[in-house]
């Protein structure tokens, strides 16, 4: 009988060392998955602070895009008008200058200073001379 005690006994550590072995695992495991599962939330935090800091970064850069883009159309617009005012305005001032000589040749051709000849020669001239100019301002 005594053999068949120390037989349980023996089997009755052995199985309560497998079993406190058991257990020691499974706080070990349910450790490491409260661990996992915390380095995961943390991530999802961290994953949803960055997402929201890029979608912040996104929205700026798109809203400094379309003010820098309609700055540089207005800055287009602008040029355009200046540069076409301003080719009218040479274009103006050449017409001018022709009609003032045209009217100031007439002029002396009535005072009897000039003669027709000339008068078509330089007339002339200034109707080739406004062409070309014309040419270089289109």
């Amino acid at each position: 009988m005594n053999m068949l005690s120390e037989e349980w006994r023996m089997q009755k550590e052995n199985l309560e060392s497998k079993l406190a072995y058991s257990v020691e695992q499974c706080k070990t495991l349910a450790n490491s998955l409260n661990n996992a599962t915390e380095d995961l939330r943390n991530r999802r935090l961290k994953s949803l602070e960055n997402e929201t800091r890029l979608m912040k970064a996104n929205e700026d850069l798109q809203w400094r895009y379309e003010t820098k883009l309609q700055e540089l159309k207005d800055l287009l617009n602008v040029t355009q008008s200046d540069l076409t005012s301003k080719v009218c305005e040479e274009y103006l001032s050449y017409i001018y200058f022709v009609l003032d000589l045209h009217l100031s040749c007439n002029i002396y051709l009535k005072r009897g200073l000039l003669n027709i000849m000339s008068h078509d020669i330089i007339y002339l001239h200034l109707c080739r001379l406004l062409n070309l100019r014309r040419k270089k301002l289109l």
